[in-house]
This record gives structure tokens, C-alpha cells and sequence, in this order.
């Protein structure tokens, strides 16, 4: 094992509810020796990352998007001119998305591709609005929500104006609003707000347009209203106010940039069993999710995949608890099984020692030296995307 005399710098912060982990690495004291294998982020990206709020790293459209597209959406919402304000533009982009896209699945990545094959649920339908938005010179991002008990997660969105990010829902046509009726006067809240106070939830508003039929029929004015009660506690789901609340106060909640990274955290704790396993390695991805094991769900488990994402770069976060010190063999199994995933590695945190990484079709183990009863380190990814199919890991003494 080599041992690096560069100096790590972690730096950690919460950003939209989401702990971030960004490195930095100094320069070695000798000149010789080799730099640091991995380079999460340098510190240009690390100084837009602390500024990730600022709108204007979400104006642009990814240059994959077919503007013709979203061009002949927006000339149907607006007619001949857009309204001034900029509410009352994204209202109106908010009353067509959830009009004109179905319930079937997609596999499309960018807002225009949703809109033509109009399928894709709420990531679809949170992307289509962000492309649209956009396009109509409003600055925009995906918002989600993961890890939710046995559903992967749900996404909207958000859109700034007014010195200020706005939380958008476009799988209802819904908003949240700091008074009881939408009368110009309250304002629509930022996801932000929404994580940390929750009687903001309290107002929930719907354009009422209907939902997810594939067909636009043009509102004679893009209000929200209170939430009718047929829709509200529909009986084929929980009710609206509750589904909420529970989202909001239990997902692990992402706000998507191109120019940041997210921390996923997985737990493993060896004090009662030196074996552990999240999943099985049957080439499905949802046994690793929101698992119930002795009829409890746990909060938060990890993330789909390691690397990036349509959104951001993801990572995934482990902290280890055992008896006492001793050695810990991780692996973790893809659901490409032909493939190898050269690029992942280890960052150790706290009270933790990387002895070796092997990796081969399928499997990627790292060997570990646990120090203390608690210890906590990073897997990611350098280059490309792993889809996780299970992870195990086995602890042994000294």
C-alpha cells in the first residue's frame, strides 16, 4: 500500500438538505512523490459547487436538446407573446406539462425526447418543464427526492426570479404557497423551505387542468387553486397533505447541477453480525431499496448508481460500525455483470485504511482496515456510471 503525503482537505456542507463532499487536494510536500490517485473535484469546481444557488449556472440548455421541440410547446402555452411576469410564465409551462404526457415509462434524457415520446412519469415531467423554462429564459433545475420506503424517489423542480427559487410540482400541476388562497400577494416557496418548515405544506394549490391524457387544452388562466377534495384524499393513495409531509421530512433530498456531486450514505453495522448483505445479486436493482427487514424500513439506502447521473455526479458515503477494530472486505456487485469498474475507489475519512482494491467482471471489492468502532469512507467513481446490483460486506477481528 502507498502512502500519500499529500494533504486532504474535506470539506462538507448542506446544501438544499444534502450533505455535499467535496475534495481538495494540496500539493504533496515532495515533488516527487506521486499526487493523490483520485481528484474528486479541484477547487474551481469546489468555488462553484459553495455557490450553487447562483441561477446562472442554470440558464443554459444542454446542447443534445431539440429546441424545435421546445419551441412548438412553448408557441402553444403562450400564443403569440409570453406574459411579462415571470410567475405567470412558469404557471403556464406548469399547466401544460402534466396535460400532455402519459403514464407510460421512458428512457429519454432530455427535456425535448419526454415531450416526443411524452412518457417518463416525474422525472419526465420535472425535466420537460425544466428544458421549457429555460427556453422561456427562466432559470431552472430538477429537484428530487430519494429513498422514500420502496419507491426510488420523485422529482420536480424549481425555477428562479424575483431573487429567489420557487418549487414547482409538474407531475400535479401543483405549488405550495405562504397563504391560503394564490391572490399575488403570498409566495411560492423554494424546495429549501419546504425541507425545513413544514407547515408550508399546509397550502397546497393545483392548477386544475387534467392530468397525464396527452392532450393540451389551453386554461383560460393558469391559477392555482385550493385542492379539491376528490383529488386531495383520493382513495387510490395516501392522502396529498401526509404524502407530502412524508417526502419532504424522509426522502434524501438533491438539488440536480452539472457542476456538483452528491453524497449518498449507507450504513453497515457489523455489532451484531459479521455478514451483511443490501440486495442479492440477481441482476435487480430494487431489493436494495428502502429493504423492510424486521418489518422496519430504514431511512435512507444508498443510491442506485455510482457516478454520473443525468443530474449530478453521485457517490456513495459509508459508515461502518463495529465491535472493535479489525478488517472489513466490501464488495459490490453490478448489474452489468460483464463489465469491469476499474475506475472506483476509496477515500478514507475517518479511522479507516484502504489495504487493497480488486476488481474484476462484475464485482469491485476494496479491503479495509476498520481502526475504530466507527469509521466512515467514500466509494466513487472517476469516470462513467456502475449500476449497483447488491452490496456485501464482511467483517473480521483482529
Amino acid at each position: 500500500m502507498t502512502v500519500l503525503a499529500a494533504r486532504r482537505r474535506l470539506v462538507s456542507f448542506l446544501t438544499a438538505g444534502m450533505w455535499l463532499f467535496m475534495h481538495c487536494w494540496a500539493e504533496p510536500e515532495d515533488a516527487d512523490m506521486a499526487k493523490a490517485p483520485y481528484q474528486a473535484l479541484d477547487r474551481g469546481l469546489l468555488t462553484i459547487a459553495m455557490a450553487v444557488d447562483d441561477p446562472d449556472l442554470y440558464r443554459d440548455l444542454p446542447e443534445q436538446e431539440d429546441t424545435d421541440v421546445l419551441d412548438c410547446a412553448l408557441d402553444a402555452i403562450f400564443g403569440e407573446a409570453p406574459p411579462s411576469a415571470d410567475e405567470e410564465k412558469a404557471l403556464q409551462i406548469l399547466a401544460y406539462v402534466p396535460q400532455v404526457f402519459g403514464t407510460q415509462w421512458s428512457d429519454a434524457r432530455y427535456g425535448s425526447q419526454y415531450l416526443t415520446e411524452r412518457g417518463g412519469y416525474c422525472t419526465g415531467m420535472a425535466v420537460a418543464f425544466v428544458a421549457l423554462c429555460r427556453r422561456a429564459n427562466l432559470p431552472a433545475r430538477v429537484v428530487s427526492m430519494h429513498n422514500f420506503e420502496l419507491a426510488r424517489g420523485h422529482s420536480a423542480a424549481e425555477t428562479y426570479y424575483e431573487g429567489a427559487w420557487h418549487f414547482y410540482e409538474p407531475t400535479y400541476a401543483m405549488v405550495f404557497y405562504t397563504k391560503p388562497a394564490y391572490d399575488h400577494t403570498g409566495v411560492i416557496p423554494s424546495f429549501r423551505s419546504l425541507l425545513t418548515d413544514k407547515s408550508l405544506l399546509d397550502n397546497g394549490l393545483r392548477i386544475p387542468v387534467p392530468l397525464w391524457n396527452e392532450n393540451y387544452v389551453k386554461p383560460v388562466d393558469a391559477i392555482p387553486e385550493p385542492l379539491d377534495p376528490s383529488f386531495r384524499d383520493a382513495p387510490d393513495r395516501p392522502p396529498l397533505r401526509e404524502s407530502y409531509t412524508h417526502k419532504f421530512l424522509r426522502s434524501f433530498p438533491c438539488v440536480g447541477s452539472d457542476e456538483m456531486a452528491a453524497s449518498y450514505p449507507i450504513d453497515i453495522d457489523f455489532r451484531e453480525t459479521s455478514d451483511i448483505w443490501l440486495g442479492e445479486v440477481d441482476q435487480d436493482d430494487m431489493d436494495q431499496f428502502g429493504e423492510i427487514t424486521e418489518g422496519r424500513l430504514p431511512r435512507f439506502c444508498g443510491i442506485r448508481a455510482i457516478g454520473k447521473s443525468r443530474f449530478h455526479t453521485a457517490f456513495a458515503t459509508f459508515f461502518v460500525r463495529a465491535p472493535r477494530p479489525g478488517r472489513c472486505r466490501l464488495s459490490i456487485h453490478f448489474l452489468h455483470a460483464d463489465r469491469k469498474h476499474d475506475d472506483l475507489g476509496v477515500l478514507e475519512l475517518r479511522d479507516v485504511v484502504l489495504i487493497g482494491i480488486e476488481s474484476r467482471e462484475g464485482v469491485w471489492t476494496a479491503d479495509l482496515y476498520l481502526q475504530d468502532a466507527e469509521s466512515a469512507f467514500i466509494v466513487a467513481n472517476r469516470s462513467g456510471n456502475a449500476y449497483i446490483d447488491a452490496i456485501h460486506a464482511v467483517f473480521s477481528a483482529e
